[in-house]
């Protein structure tokens, strides 16, 4: 019975343990403004992955970002993204105009985008996060092949989801790991898969 109760109780306290935690973490951040850059490493997925030879495609990234946090749980963001420049080849599928293939191709693209974040502080400085929204994306393509030399712009609206974890420092300043994927860009319907590591500048007041 004894053992019952000192389980019991052990159970009791790290759980008022972890929820105090993550009410230490909340505390750290203050609703308010924040305002971060990022650099990442992106990847570009072809539609037609079967057909791609001759590939370079992936790139670094750079990236803006702010918001405003309602409260510790959520906030609205938005950013401003360089994605970098790819180039493939698309090799003849089985049935083709030969004087079209092989076709060189290369792209270079940026997005905006608008997202609601949700985040779950753990511990006293940590605090995992997602991200869903809209990005507008505008690509710039060139296309050789034997018989055509094509330049185009194509512009885009799709949804943008992400994961993160972030880091807070005592200094307004905070740290992130953040992916995220923006389907569908581009003419050829690619998704680009993102890793960025920021820093952030909170405004808002930090509680001790």
């Amino acid at each position: 019975m004894l053992k019952t109760k000192e389980m019991a109780v052990a159970i009791i306290v790290a759980v008022a343990g972890g929820f105090s935690a993550q009410a230490a973490a909340a505390d750290r951040v203050g609703p308010g403004w924040y305002l971060g850059a990022d650099l990442g490493h992106a990847e570009i997925e072809p539609e037609n992955q079967a057909a791609v030879s001759n590939e370079d495609l992936s790139d670094t990234a750079f990236a803006i970002h702010g918001g405003y946090r309602v409260n510790p749980y959520f906030a609205i963001e938005t950013a401003y993204a360089d994605l970098g420049d790819y180039s493939y080849r698309v090799d003849c599928p089985d049935v083709c105009i030969p004087e079209a293939f092989p076709r060189d191709i290369s792209l270079s693209g940026i997005r905006s985008d608008l997202a609601l974040v949700g985040s779950v502080p753990f511990g006293e400085r940590f605090e995992a996060y997602a991200k869903v929204g809209i990005a507008h994306t505008e690509v710039e393509s060139e296309v050789r092949s034997l018989n055509a030399n094509l330049r185009s712009t194509d512009s885009s609206s799709d949804a943008l989801y992400g994961v993160g974890l972030r880091l807070h420092f005592d200094a307004p300043w905070s740290l992130r790991l953040q992916w995220d994927r923006t389907p569908q860009v581009g003419e050829d319907q690619s998704d680009v898969d993102a890793w960025w590591l920021g820093v952030e500048y909170r405004f808002a007041s930090r509680q001790r």
